[in-house]
C-alpha cells in the first residue's frame, strides 16, 4: 500500500463488496466467549434482584410509616375523645 491509496485500487481493481461467509473460532476463544455471556447473564440476574429487594424494602418502609400515620391519627382523636 502506498499513501492513501489501497492494494486494488493500485492494479486497477475497485471492491464493492466483502462478504465473511465462515469463521471457524478455536474452541478456547468459544469457551470464553460462551463464559462471558454467563457472567453477563448472572449479571442481569442480580441487578434484577437486586432492584426487586430494593422494592419490597420501599413498600415495606411505605406500610411501616402508613401504619405510624394512622397510629397516631387514632391516639389523637382517642385524646380529644377524652378530654
Amino acid at each position: 500500500m502506498a499513501g492513501d491509496k489501497s492494494a486494488p485500487a493500485l492494479w486497477g481493481v475497485k471492491v464493492a463488496n466483502v462478504e465473511v461467509k465462515q469463521v471457524d473460532l478455536p474452541e478456547s476463544m468459544l469457551r470464553a466467549m460462551a463464559k462471558q455471556a454467563e457472567m453477563e447473564c448472572e449479571k442481569r440476574s442480580k441487578i434484577i434482584q437486586a432492584e426487586r429487594e430494593y422494592s419490597a424494602a420501599q413498600r415495606l418502609v411505605d406500610a411501616v410509616q402508613l401504619a405510624g400515620r394512622a397510629a397516631s391519627q387514632r391516639s389523637a382523636r382517642v385524646s380529644a375523645d377524652t378530654d
